[in-house]
Formats: structure tokens, C-alpha cells, sequence
């Protein structure tokens, strides 16, 4: 059976990150990695591509694996230097080689890296997810924070959501920047969302891209080669914040005008077909209605071509 390579790609520096990074975020990687091991047993290998300033604990950590380590990018805004740091893993990538596009502060579920390379052996090229993003755990790396299959993750970061996260369901939220609308109806939640992860990609082409990967690496796929996940129960992301970072809200509430405004400023084609797929987030999305008529108008006032 032919061997497939995965580069996990982490942009990993500062005490803050490295601690998150090294504690419950690599347990949810040793647990999704157990299990695509266990999944695919001699045909899956494993290296890392970690940007850090700990580079002696970091390779500690990862001993196990293959390992490249990377200075990080010089000092500049948070987002350029992720940017920098993710354009680096992917030029370090082989040809066909799976990437992981991950953050230090990302959770991913236990089935996340097996729900990914089945749907790559069936001819996706680009995966794309939600992370919501939750509050991290005041302890770090000794968090108790376990491994979590994907709907139980989703379960968990709605819990624990950050303030940043609670700002954008409909009918609540006063978000300014509305990237995503989170609309709830009993125990049901679904998720409309512009700006989604590349949580994984196949490295067969060349990537450029400026800004940030969420912005316009994944145009560089047709629409038939990628793939967004909408069921709670096929793989999940948790993005973990500190409390104190925090985004301005506006005076009123989340309505279609303001998410309509952020779009049409901010949002490329594929970010506008995003938005188009219901995420579930929690319960059943078939018992959720009220996305419906802001969905219908997204998708009327689309500026680009809807068959892109």
C-alpha cells in the first residue's frame, strides 16, 4: 500500500503559545494521530514543521517524530507573522504531501486527521472547518483538558465560548467584524460563516498567498476538490483565546445590513460560497430555521459568479 506523508504545520513561539501548544493541544494531536495510525497502519508517516523560540523543549516534546524546527518570523502584527510562518510550512512541503494548517492554540478532534485522509483518498484536495473559538484554560500546559471526538469538542467549546464567540449568534451578538453568524434554537446550533480554516490541504500545486491562509490559499482549488465540513460528527476544530483579547462590538445587534456591510468590504468568492453551507455546530441543523433568510439574501447579493 502506497505511504502517504502528513506535515503538520505549527507556528508555535512565546511562553504563552508554546505552554498551550505543548500541553492540551499536542494531547489532541497524539490522540487524532494514534487513531489515523490505527486507521491506515503502515501506510500513513508523520513529520512536524514548528516555528518556535523553544526549540529545546519543542523537540523534546515531538521526539517521536520527524521534526523540522524554524526560527520564527521576524517581529511584526500577530497575523503577518502567522501568515509568514504558514507560507513557510507549505514551501517546505513534498509534492502530494498532506498539511496540516494548524495554529498553538488550536484543539483538533480525535478523528480529525482519519476524517481528512479519507476524504484526500477519494480525490478532495482542500478541507475546510470551523474553529469556535473558545476560552483556554487558565492552567496551560497543565490543563486538564482531554482529547475529545469531534461533536463532544463542538459540545466543549460552546461551553467554555469565548466573548468573541458569544458576540456573533443572531438575536444576542453585537459583533462589528460578523466573519460567521451563529444561530440558535433550543439545543440546536448551526453555523454560517464566511471565513473558514484550511484545516488540511494537498500540496500538488503551487500556494502563494498574501494575508492570512483563511483569506485566498484555498482558491488556488476548484470548488469539486474541496470539501467543508458541516457534520458535527466528522471532524472539529477549538481555537483557544485568553479572556483579555477582545473585539469592539457595535451599539445594536447583529442584523442583516452589518453582515451584508463586512461582506461586501471583506469577503472574497469563495468566502461567499463558505457561507453558503449550513455548519452544524450542536443538536440537529435540520430543527434550526432561523439562518434561512439571511442565507437567501447572502446568496441574492453575491457579487461573483455563482458557478466560480
Amino acid at each position: 500500500m502506497k505511504t502517504r506523508s502528513w506535515l503538520i504545520a505549527v507556528p508555535a513561539w512565546g511562553d504563552w503559545y508554546v505552554s498551550l501548544f505543548l500541553g492540551p493541544v499536542l494531547r489532541s494531536h497524539r490522540a487524532a494521530l494514534d487513531e489515523l495510525k490505527r486507521e491506515f497502519r503502515g501506510s500513513v508517516r508523520v513529520r512536524y514543521i514548528v516555528q518556535t523560540d523553544r526549540p529545546v523543549e519543542v523537540a523534546r516534546a515531538l521526539s517521536a517524530h520527524e521534526l523540522t524546527l524554524v526560527p520564527p518570523p521576524a517581529p511584526g502584527a500577530p497575523y503577518t507573522a502567522f501568515a509568514e510562518a504558514h507560507r513557510r510550512a507549505l514551501d517546505n512541503a513534498e509534492k502530494g504531501e498532506r498539511v496540516a494548517i494548524l495554529n498553538a492554540d488550536m484543539l483538533v478532534s480525535v478523528e480529525a486527521f482519519v476524517a481528512a485522509e479519507r476524504r484526500f483518498r477519494t480525490g478532495t484536495r482542500a478541507i475546510v472547518a470551523s474553529g469556535t473559538r473558545t476560552l483556554a484554560p487558565s492552567r496551560l500546559r497543565r490543563s486538564l483538558v482531554k482529547p475529545m471526538r469531534s461533536r463532544d469538542l463542538l459540545a466543549w467549546s460552546l461551553r467554555h465560548a469565548h466573548s468573541i464567540t458569544k458576540s456573533c449568534f443572531w438575536g444576542e451578538g453585537r459583533c462589528h467584524l460578523p466573519w460567521g453568524v451563529y444561530f440558535q434554537e433550543g439545543g440546536n446550533v448551526v453555523l454560517r460563516a464566511f471565513h473558514l480554516h484550511p484545516f488540511a490541504v494537498v500540496k500538488d500545486r503551487d500556494l502563494p498567498f498574501r494575508n492570512t491562509v483563511d483569506l485566498a490559499m484555498v482558491d488556488h482549488y476548484r470548488r469539486d476538490e474541496t470539501h467543508i465540513v458541516t457534520s458535527a460528527d466528522e471532524l472539529a476544530l477549538a481555537e483557544m483565546s485568553p479572556r483579555s483579547k477582545t473585539f469592539a462590538d457595535n451599539d445594536w445587534l447583529i442584523d442583516e445590513a452589518s453582515v451584508l456591510a463586512w461582506a461586501l468590504r471583506g469577503a472574497g468568492p469563495n468566502h461567499w460560497w463558505n457561507f453558503s453551507h449550513r455548519i452544524e455546530i450542536a443538536g440537529d441543523a435540520s430543527l434550526v430555521s432561523s439562518d434561512a433568510a439571511l442565507a437567501e439574501t447572502v446568496a441574492r447579493l453575491n457579487p461573483y459568479d455563482k458557478a466560480a
